[in-house]
């Protein structure tokens, strides 16, 4: 997709010796964010400020942290040599088809 392309523009550019493995990691921190945010809101404690202090919306966190995960996936894909949405096609034409409202156990009759 153009997505895509611009985001392995933009990697290359920026970190032109960075791998897959890099990649996952990213992903793993992002994650973590996400994990910490979503916990933090939970609790009801801390707010959540930007890099130079001013407090921030905890949703935003955790919608950055979403943006900055995807990235670093189509990041991925790109080293693999992978498109990520076809990749994301084929994965929710399958996901779609589960139902488990009437098959709780697994999604589908088998």
């Amino acid at each position: 997709s153009a997505l895509q392309g611009q985001v392995r523009l933009w990697e290359d550019r920026n970190f032109p010796d960075a791998d897959a493995i890099q990649q996952l990691l990213g992903v793993g921190e992002e994650v973590g964010e996400l994990f910490h945010f979503t916990l933090k809101e939970m609790q009801g404690i801390r707010e959540a400020v930007d890099s130079a202090g001013k407090k921030v919306s905890t949703e935003a966190h955790q919608m950055d942290a979403v943006g900055d995960i995807t990235i670093f996936l189509i990041n991925f894909c790109n080293k693999k040599g992978w498109s990520f949405d076809r990749i994301l096609a084929e994965t929710w034409a399958e996901v779609s088809q589960r139902d488990f409202v009437l098959y709780p156990k697994n999604g589908r009759t088998e």
